[in-house]
């Protein structure tokens, strides 16, 4: 089995998504979080609108001053 960010487990990586999404760092501030996640938790976070989609657009929402 595989642990994968997210906290679930999956049999294969193949049953996984790597993802960037919007974080806070220890301070409150704006970060990017990389992570491997399960089928559901994609579908949560793009729900949530949290996922980026190109890593330009990560760096882009870094640099703005709205969440």
């Amino acid at each position: 089995m595989i642990i994968l960010s997210c906290g679930h487990e999956v049999n294969d990586f193949e049953h996984s998504h790597t993802v960037m999404i919007k974080e806070t760092n220890d301070y409150g501030g704006k970060a990017i979080g990389h992570m491997m996640i399960c089928n559901a938790c994609e579908n949560k976070y793009r729900q949530a609108g949290v996922i980026f989609e190109y890593e330009n657009d990560a760096f882009e929402w870094l640099e703005k001053e709205n969440w």
